[in-house]
């Protein structure tokens, strides 16, 4: 049994996090910070949630034994500075640990305040990263855009069988911005819009890019083009790029099954399309990789819910690989709830 502190909680993110431990039999205590909402029940918070009992508070635990900072961006570096990784281990929802502080710097614009941990900081991917996230004591969950296109991608980097620069665009819903009252948001909350934003700079891009890289081999440019759905929840990504070489689509599927086997949470389309309700409140990933043999081109297409797989889900999968906990505890679904 280990302990849980959540900083951070109130926010989807937050809200995901206290659903998922709440069916999750290996944890016995749940501490959860929100300074907005100190004081106000989860439940009060998060409607509709099967979460556990509990009451926000404004103090940060930073003893248990597992950590959670779903918080803005620069705020979990001033938390890691603090912790004593000898007791306690982190797991980064942000994206202070994702990239090299210089390029962190430059896309966030924020100053990096704990460079040195940096090194330590494992790229929580589990099917692409499972034996260094086993033993790491601070993991950079990845961001929801990366997780998809990565997914999608990882198998034909592998072989190098595609060549850069590679064309991302994913739809999310809006979920994926938080609570933050943006304009964009209230008007997708309203009207039901549909529409680019982020382009081309959005800070996911460079976080592709590297893991990208890193699994080809080479270096790796990606053109990314986020779209906002007119739903709360769930990511669709269509990645494509040109084929260095002639392949079938009867190998490409050998590939992808080949490169997944044994992986629960990634669910291989042939027939039929990945679709993002299919996937809602799992940590699935849904994948179909198209031939275009009239371009020698391929199309991977992938669909996860942006708030699980994309974030709280596979944070927690994180945690029960490092843990040592069967990988799908506390990941089984659960129906009609949230917004």
């Amino acid at each position: 049994m280990v302990s849980v502190s959540i900083i951070g909680a109130s926010g989807y993110s937050g809200g995901e996090l206290l659903r998922i431990l709440a069916q999750h039999k290996k944890i016995d205590d749940i501490a959860a910070t929100s300074r907005s909402h100190a004081g106000k029940k989860f439940s009060e918070i998060h409607k509709g949630y099967p979460v556990p009992e509990g009451t926000f508070t404004s103090e940060e635990d930073l003893e248990a034994d597992f950590i959670f900072t779903a918080t803005p961006a620069g705020v979990a570096m001033g938390i890691a500075n603090k912790m004593d990784f000898n007791k306690s281990k982190l797991i980064d929802l942000s994206g202070d640990f994702r990239l090299p502080a210089k390029v962190y710097e430059a896309w966030y614009g924020i100053k990096h305040t704990a460079p040195a941990l940096l090194s330590q900081a494992v790229y929580g991917l589990p099917e692409i990263n499972r034996a260094k996230i086993k033993k790491a004591k601070l993991i950079s969950n990845p961001g929801c855009y990366p997780t998809g296109a990565i997914l999608a991608l990882a198998p034909l980097l592998s072989k190098k069988l595609i060549t850069s620069p590679l064309f991302v665009d994913s739809r999310s819903g809006y979920s994926g911005a938080g609570h933050q009252p943006d304009e964009w948001k209230k008007k997708a909350e309203s009207y039901g819009y549909f529409m680019p934003y982020g382009i081309p700079k959005h800070k996911h891009t460079p976080e592709m890019e590297k893991v990208a890289s890193e699994i080809a081999g080479s270096e790796i440019s990606i053109c990314f083009s986020p779209m906002l759905l007119p739903v709360f929840r769930g990511l669709l990504t269509y990645a494509h790029a040109a084929l260095a070489k002639k392949i079938s689509q009867e190998e490409l599927d050998s590939l992808y099954k080949e490169f997944y086997k044994g992986e629960q949470f990634i669910k291989l389309f042939t027939d039929v399309m990945p679709n993002i309700k299919r996937t809602d409140f799992t940590n699935n990933c849904e994948i179909s990789p198209k031939l275009d043999s009239r371009t020698n081109s391929v199309i991977a297409i992938s669909a996860i819910d942006n708030l699980v797989k994309g974030a709280s889900g596979q944070a927690v999968q994180n945690m029960n690989i490092m843990a040592g906990f069967r990988e799908d505890e506390g990941l089984g679904i659960i129906d009609k709830c949230g917004p």
